[in-house]
């Protein structure tokens, strides 16, 4: 279908750029798109930060011989890393993070969609025994959201859309979650989202998550406002509402006899 949009326009660079995308991308690198290896990395970042640490700490950025590194390699890097990624280490073992972070900003945009009651509704899967949920994405529905969904199914089953911009339409404006309701495996869930594809969490699967009383939205993201833009670096803590801050004993001494000056010099100006 998308093929067929462009081929309608009957330009001749077009066409060659459809042929060229159909080689390059859809023949020979079929795998270039997020979400094709779920739950792999999509970049080589981890790579170039081991690569880093070897460097900085073992090599001291030279240039070893073969047999001279992998020496280096034996009684060095692998005792040292296994030894500091021990769980049972007793002072500060460096620990693999087996869930997803979630951001202060993720956090801010999932608890002003979980208060705008974003409208979802839960299907039971049959062939896993889970639930499914469908939430809305924000764009306005053409019907209601169960009517929609069953027309949105339909399609998906028969793969009966008109042409490539309805497709584009009807799958950006569902998002479907398969939901985990565990309080401590919820973050296995998924989500057909882009944000997900890529960092393997996002704020539907939060909202769901509240929802669900699994999470509570930290009040330092509670307090920024939806489209501001955060400052960098830690953000404050909020403090407690109607907190007041007691006054040193020396600056107290020194306001009351300012007061107490103050009223004698008014008396004696009265008097006078």
């Amino acid at each position: 279908m998308f093929k067929s949009k462009w081929s309608a326009l009957k330009n001749e660079a077009t066409n060659e750029f459809l042929a060229y995308f159909k080689q390059e991308w859809i023949v020979q690198h079929p795998g270039w798109y997020e979400g094709y290896a779920p739950g792999v990395p999509s970049t080589n970042n981890a790579l170039e930060s081991t690569n880093g640490s070897i460097k900085k700490d073992c090599t001291i950025r030279k240039r070893l011989a073969l047999a001279r590194f992998l020496e280096l390699v034996e009684t060095k890097i692998i005792m040292e890393w296994s030894t500091n990624r021990n769980p049972d280490k007793p002072i500060s073992p460096v620990l693999f993070v087996t869930a997803t972070p979630i951001s202060h900003q993720l956090w801010v945009d999932a608890f002003h969609t979980s208060i705008s009651n974003r409208e979802s509704i839960a299907i039971d899967n049959k062939r896993t025994k889970e639930k499914i949920h469908y939430m809305c994405s924000g764009r306005e529905l053409s019907n209601s959201l169960k009517v929609f969904y069953k027309d949105y199914k339909q399609h998906k089953d028969n793969l009966s859309w008109n042409n490539f911009d309805a497709l584009k339409d009807y799958q950006s404006s569902l998002w479907q979650i398969n939901f985990v309701e565990n309080k401590t495996q919820w973050k296995e869930s998924t989500c057909n989202c882009r944000n997900f594809q890529k960092d393997y969490i996002c704020k539907h699967l939060i909202v769901l998550a509240i929802r669900y009383g699994y999470e509570i939205v930290p009040l330092t993201a509670q307090t920024v406002e939806l489209g501001c833009k955060v400052a960098r670096g830690r953000p404050a803590r909020v403090t407690k509402a109607l907190n007041v801050i007691p006054v040193p004993p020396s600056k107290a001494n020194k306001r009351a006899n300012l007061e107490m000056n103050e009223d004698t010099t008014s008396k004696k100006a009265k008097k006078l």
